[in-house]
């Protein structure tokens, strides 16, 4: 997008959804008129961003946002929701923590980078999104199978509130220096570029998360399914395990960026 595109795109942004327009519009529910307002500041934000900017820096910037959004988005339900179980909370905050460390390592690391590897039996910060797009993929729509099931079969309430992260020590999958030999079906081909890594990871989270709130509120500590290293694991102890796998392979992008910006 030339300068000159992007000052006209500016320009018709303004003229067109001014803030006395878009209140003026009796069509437009209070939230929905707040919405489009937020989206296009972060329409215009992104319109600047995209100055100067490679295609694949310029995907990213945009996925960045996205998650950022999302985030915003789940930390306004759960500010607002008192009437969220406490443990619902705590782990849909240990979830957005992990990914948004995540995000930040990634935004780290220059697009023409990105998929270059600091040695050849080493990932690539592509091909480690791609890894975890994977694992989510599998313990997602697993998660999710098994939410809905007992949901229909009626599930009791959680009648426990005590925090669950300490149930889940992941202490040894975060240490790096412990080597964990990843499955073969869970192994990154290098056939999917950052933005596509992204986009399914960020897939998986949704669906899961939708899962999660639609079941808040019920007894999830007493819903369990094997794990093949840590054996029985209830949905929370799950939960916290996924976001240590991507807290693990946070640093190891972190790693990555350093040695592949130092050749």
């Amino acid at each position: 997008m030339t300068r000159a595109a992007a000052r006209d795109l500016l320009c018709g942004h303004r003229s067109r959804l001014g803030d006395n327009d878009v209140r003026e519009d009796p069509s437009l529910p209070l939230g929905m008129t707040k919405l489009t307002l937020g989206m296009t500041k972060l329409t215009l934000g992104m319109t600047k961003l995209t100055l100067g900017m490679t295609r694949d820096d310029t995907a990213l910037a945009v996925r960045s946002a996205t998650i950022r959004l999302d985030h915003e988005r789940s930390s306004r339900h759960i500010s607002r929701g008192s009437r969220m179980h406490p443990r619902t909370q705590e782990v849909l905050s240990v979830l957005d923590s992990y990914r948004s460390a995540l995000e930040h390592a990634v935004a780290q690391v220059p697009a023409s980078l990105q998929r270059t590897r600091p040695g050849s039996e080493q990932w690539s910060v592509s091909e480690v999104l791609e890894h975890l797009s994977l694992v989510e993929g599998r313990i997602a729509p697993m998660l999710v199978t098994k939410l809905a099931a007992v949901r229909a079969e009626g599930l009791g309430p959680e009648t426990q509130t005590s925090p669950v992260t300490p149930t889940l020590d992941v202490t040894r999958l975060l240490d790096r220096s412990n080597a964990l030999t990843a499955s073969e079906a869970s192994r990154p081909t290098a056939g999917l570029s950052t933005e596509a890594a992204w986009n399914a990871l960020a897939e998986h989270r949704r669906v899961l998360r939708d899962a999660i709130v639609a079941t808040d509120g019920l007894a999830l500590s007493s819903v369990q399914l094997p794990h093949p290293r840590l054996g029985d694991l209830n949905i929370y102890q799950w939960l916290l395990f996924l976001a240590g796998h991507e807290g693990r392979h946070t640093a190891q992008i972190r790693e990555a960026a350093a040695a592949v910006q130092r050749a």
